[in-house]
């Protein structure tokens, strides 16, 4: 009987390790994902450091958030459920960065974020920060053929609550 109860429990540890180190697959119901990179200026310049964010606008594809953070060329190579690339469709966008000077970014057990002993901004005006207000679109094809640019005017330094 032991030697019953010490194979099954093998077995189902063994299972556990196989499903555990095989990596994320991609969700059944995700579909076929185009790659999209989108490049985010501020007056005209990279913006770099800033998280993109698409909200989908068909019923489709709002399951999942496509969403990229942009490099020193102000480029985001956007992802879906961290896989490169993002459904076919239309979708609203948003553009954040938060600024942190003089203090020190502390990260709650709940995921929530905060600085002690500075302060911290947003650098991108609340209208593209909002999906209710912002007027940045995009509509996504496979394949994309060009790297659409989005400028988020003037900087700003709205504090971050």
């Amino acid at each position: 009987m032991l030697k019953k109860i010490v194979a099954l429990f093998s077995l189902a540890l063994a299972a556990v390790v196989a499903v555990g180190c095989g990596g994320l697959q991609k969700p059944g119901d995700m579909g076929d994902l185009g790659g999209c990179v989108v490049k985010v200026t501020q007056d005209g310049a990279p913006l770099e450091g800033a998280e993109v964010i698409f909200h989908a606008q068909d019923e489709a594809n709002k399951k999942y958030t496509p969403s990229g953070r942009t490099n020193e060329k102000g480029e985001a190579k956007i992802k879906t459920y961290g896989f490169e690339g993002v459904p076919a469709g239309e979708y609203k966008v948003t553009v954040t960065k938060l600024v942190i000077e003089e203090g020190e970014l502390v990260v709650a057990e709940d995921g929530s974020e905060s600085v002690e002993g500075g302060s911290e901004y947003q650098v991108v005006d609340e209208q593209f920060r909002n999906v209710d207000t912002t007027p940045l679109t995009i509509t996504v094809t496979d394949p994309m053929t060009e790297v659409p640019t989005f400028d988020v005017g003037a900087a700003v330094e709205d504090e971050h609550k």
